[in-house]
């Protein structure tokens, strides 16, 4: 009887498919065990083929020195590196070679697999309505529907939520309920909204996973801010039978849609012609705006009088909002229109512009002097001795002139009779007086003065 000894090794992988992806190496044990006869050193190799195009492979060790029973454990390291591998796997195999007899080896057949990667999410909102600086809360669900262990990060799109940040799955587990919470801006819009959960795979970044979530938010308004108005000018001048224009803003500030008119209000408005127009020039003053949104008009006022006026007008919108009403006003706009062009009221002197007032006293003063200086000129002329039928005809003719009478001055009548000049009442002249004198009207109490009839007053 002969005995002949034995070379050969065993490979005994923990598993024969490795599922792999590109984020992390996947590690698969193997366990080399000596069954020869001898004490001998294995040489460990992989043959790849087409899966190399796909995946990077190593061994931790490429040969093993083992005694008769013996075994060590080799760790074989895989991870993708270009996708398009087929799904249902590449094959591979690891050989194990026996230095003492080349022709005496172990093969063991592995599958490499690409990884998939998803997520399903399932959102229980609490309660989906609610107010502009609200909040909504509920709990959610995260199941991993790829083909390996994979760590899913959580977060919010649309509004700012509290979640935890991250959850660790295996192929087809579900995690338990995750709370969540968030918070609904002040401006938000009434109406039906929605935001979204998304999970990510943190093994490949590409899957991605949006649930969205409706949610409704109430109307919410303030019947003295529904809407703002502003005016680009607040004072206005209008020239003499012209007109001029000011831009007028009009802006939503409810978190609902408006409707609504213009119109203006004020001290002076039936003095002029006044015409609305929007920003596609229609003349209208009628608009309907979203939440936010805005529209300007241009408010044309052509004046209608020819006096100097001056008007205090507001804008003024009658509001249709969430089916009631509201008013809002502008700030004050103050409008003047020139009158009609007056005729000088003075002259200019040497470059100087006098004043009506200023311009009388000149002229008086001027009159004044002018007769000064003719009286000045008389009384330098001699004087002649004049014929005596000329005295006579003077003096017939001063018995004949009337002069002009003074302030509470009048004249006797030859039946000795007066008119008071303050009341006009007809007075008797107590006797034994002659003119000139002073007495006082019995009527009005003022004192008169009585000159003679026909001669000039004696100072």
């Amino acid at each position: 009887l002969q005995v002949v000894d034995r070379t050969l090794a065993q490979l005994s992988p923990n598993k024969n498919q490795i599922i792999s992806g590109p984020s992390a190496a996947t590690n698969v044990t193997i366990e080399v065990t000596n069954i020869g006869t001898l004490q001998d050193t294995f040489l460990l190799s992989i043959g790849a083929g087409e899966t190399s195009n796909y995946f990077e492979i190593s061994l931790s060790k490429t040969s093993v020195n083992l005694g008769i029973g013996q075994s060590e454990t080799v760790v074989l390291s895989v991870r993708e590196t270009s996708a398009g591998a087929n799904e249902n796997g590449l094959p591979i195999n690891i050989v194990a070679t026996s230095t003492l007899d080349p022709s005496s080896t172990d093969v063991t057949l592995l599958t490499l697999i690409p990884m998939t990667a998803g997520s399903d999410l399932e959102i229980f909102p609490d309660d989906a309505t609610t107010q502009a600086s609200g909040s909504i809360s509920g709990m959610l669900k995260v199941r991993n529907t790829g083909n390996s262990v994979d760590v899913f990060t959580l977060s919010s799109v649309g509004l700012d939520c509290e979640i935890q940040s991250s959850v660790l799955l295996e192929p087809g587990q579900t995690s338990d309920e995750l709370p969540w919470s968030c918070e609904i801006p002040s401006d938000a819009l009434a109406g039906t909204n929605a935001f979204s959960f998304r999970s990510s795979s943190n093994a490949r970044s590409n899957a991605v996973q949006n649930e969205v979530v409706t949610y409704t938010i109430d109307a919410t308004w303030d019947a003295s801010s529904v809407v703002s108005i502003t005016v680009d000018s607040n004072e206005i001048s209008i020239p003499y039978l012209g007109g001029s224009s000011t831009t007028v803003t009009v802006s939503n500030l409810a978190n609902i849609g408006i409707s609504g008119r213009l119109t203006l209000v004020g001290v002076g408005d039936g003095v002029f012609n006044i015409r609305i127009n929007n920003t596609l020039g229609e003349n209208t003053d009628a608009f309907t705006l979203e939440p936010g949104a805005s529209e300007i008009f241009v408010v044309r006022f052509d004046a209608l009088t020819v006096d100097k006026t001056v008007a205090e007008l507001r804008v003024r919108a009658l509001v249709q909002v969430d089916g009631g009403s509201a008013n809002a006003e502008s700030d004050l706009i103050v409008i003047t229109v020139e009158g009609e062009p007056q005729a000088p009221q003075g002259v200019t002197l040497l470059g100087v512009e006098l004043g009506k007032q200023t311009t009388l006293q000149t002229m008086a003063a001027g009159y004044i002097l002018f007769a000064l200086a003719l009286v000045a000129l008389r009384l330098r002329k001699p004087i002649k001795p004049s014929a005596e039928g000329d005295e006579e005809s003077e003096e017939e003719e001063e018995e004949t002139k009337e002069y002009a009478l003074g302030p509470n001055e009048c004249r006797m009548d030859t039946n000795r009779r007066i008119s008071c000049p303050s009341c006009e009442a007809r007075l008797a002249v107590p006797g034994g007086n002659e003119p000139p004198f002073r007495f006082t009207c019995p009527t009005c109490d003022s004192s008169i003065r009585v000159v003679e009839y026909g001669s000039s007053p004696k100072f």
